[in-house]
């Protein structure tokens, strides 16, 4: 039985690269999403431009972080709201569950946010007492999955049409969805018309209209809503959330408490920054023009409005993002917008699925961000869990990934203490290496063995390795030569 996350990872590689129908699931979901995005790119005039103008916003927040955060601060509780730092995942959910234990809520609602499953938000609720129900489908249809979201973006990504409609029946077999309204038909004519929308089978619009009745139904009883922050709006103190399906904004207008969890690098300058942010973002997240729903919300409720929750408080998290912060070249990592646009475009994700990295975030940004957050385990194997695909020309924000993975293989060698025995065998190894003499010393049948021997239990069960030719590269190089003469 695999200890350590990087042998879990290992073992699951090899269970999920040789699950064809897994594969070939996903495939077809990243390549839905690969069109989508091709189909939207040309409505921008200049997307590099906007992409460059994007990363130079998030450098300005990042590089002004203590700033702007004590700026959000101050405008989120002029307008009423309540702001608690927490240092790391503990704290953030020791926080929490003071304010449950005054709220002493009947029913909580929770929308679907990394930040949730970072801080351990679902394992929390499931142990406690209180009842807390998922508001976001995606994350619902994985939490009957019995599986942790394998997408930044889309939990249930791994899931196929006819596997989500089988957990939806077990699950909710007497459920009849509710007759649309007039509002709910022209979205859905819309959605067919966008020339980026997928058609939508008709067991998967029964299952997203009968869990809109479910929600309609649970809004009116929930006292907490639970969120997680897309931005925070340093000259506003607004609070941005984007959803697509309303979820989060239905629970919100009837609950009198709204607890909202942000990592402290969700900040930006100014609430202008949007105007080119969202539209950036829903491209690079789902391929659409925008996002359905975005909520700025300033605060709770107040003067003379009808909706929205009476008290609002923000838990701010670091939880590792400040040392981050402090190394020079990696805070760039900071810029991340957690869009899945790197996850997409990485041929190891589309090989092995998100379940396989055993970490909250797959995908090479995810490999990247989480090397730096607060930890008791080790997620240095996934500096080499992500391919090298160009992935800057694959985010929004032209994060170069690539370089970032590499700099953190650098101090992983660098800062990790190595054995004597080690030491002498890589010395070794590098003067064999630079000397092709030695090399070409040994056989094709020792230089096998070895190979055989060292490496059979890395290469993996599933794959022959290769054996030594007859003759060397330099043993041929030399020969054509003496022919040419």
């Amino acid at each position: 039985m695999p200890n350590t996350k990087e042998e879990q990872f290992r073992k699951a590689c090899e269970v999920s690269a040789l699950d064809a129908q897994g594969n070939r699931i996903l495939h077809e979901h990243l390549e839905n999403y690969r069109q989508a995005f091709q189909n939207l790119a040309p409505r921008f005039q200049n997307l590099e431009n906007a992409k460059k103008k994007a990363h130079l916003i998030k450098w300005k927040a990042i590089e002004n972080m203590d700033r702007y955060l004590l700026d959000f601060e101050t405008n989120f509780t002029r307008a009423g709201g309540k702001v608690i730092w927490a240092n790391n995942a503990s704290e953030a959910l020791e926080e929490l569950d003071k304010l449950l234990a005054t709220y002493q809520p009947s029913h909580i609602a929770t929308n679907h946010a990394m930040i949730h499953e970072e801080i351990g938000l679902p394992k929390y609720l499931a142990e406690s007492k209180y009842r807390a129900d998922e508001a976001d489908l995606g994350r619902y249809l994985a939490q009957l999955n019995g599986t942790k979201p394998s997408h930044v973006i889309q939990p249930a990504i791994e899931l196929s049409e006819e596997k989500a409609k089988a957990l939806w029946d077990t699950k909710h077999p007497e459920i009849v969805p509710a007759e649309r309204t007039e509002a709910e038909k022209a979205a859905e004519e819309e959605d067919l018309e966008d020339e980026q929308a997928a058609p939508i089978d008709a067991a998967a619009t029964k299952i997203l209209r009968s869990f809109r009745k479910i929600q309609r139904d649970r809004a009116t009883s929930t006292d907490v809503m639970i969120s997680g922050a897309s931005h925070l709006l340093a000259d506003t103190g607004s609070v941005v959330i984007s959803e697509n399906e309303g979820n989060n904004r239905l629970h919100n207008a009837f609950s009198p408490y709204h607890i909202v969890f942000a990592g402290i690098d969700k900040i930006l300058p100014s609430i202008h920054d949007l105007d080119l942010l969202l539209p950036l973002g829903a491209l690079h997240d789902h391929g659409q023009r925008l996002q359905r729903h975005h909520s700025l919300l300033t605060g709770p409720q107040r003067g003379r409005e009808t909706d929205g929750p009476s008290q609002m408080v923000l838990i701010l998290v670091d939880n590792g993002r400040s040392d981050l912060l402090a190394l020079t070249e990696q805070r760039q990592a900071l810029y991340w917008m957690e869009c899945g646009a790197s996850t997409n475009a990485c041929a190891m994700y589309e090989t092995i699925g998100g379940g396989a990295y055993q970490n909250t975030y797959p995908g090479p940004m995810g490999a990247v961000f989480t090397a730096h957050l607060d930890s008791e385990e080790s997620y240095d194997y996934l500096q080499h869990a992500a391919s090298f695909t160009n992935t800057e020309r694959a985010n929004p924000l032209n994060i170069d990934i690539d370089r970032l993975l590499l700099k953190n293989r650098h101090d992983r060698v660098s800062n990790a203490a190595k054995p004597l025995p080690e030491t002498r065998a890589w010395s070794w190894y590098t003067k064999l290496a630079k000397n092709r003499k030695y090399i070409d010393f040994l056989g094709k049948g020792l230089k096998n063995i070895l190979i055989k021997l060292f490496f059979k239990k890395s290469w993996g069960d599933q794959r022959v390795l290769p054996r030594i030719p007859d003759k060397s590269f330099s043993t041929q190089w030399r020969s054509k030569a003496k022919d040419t003469d």
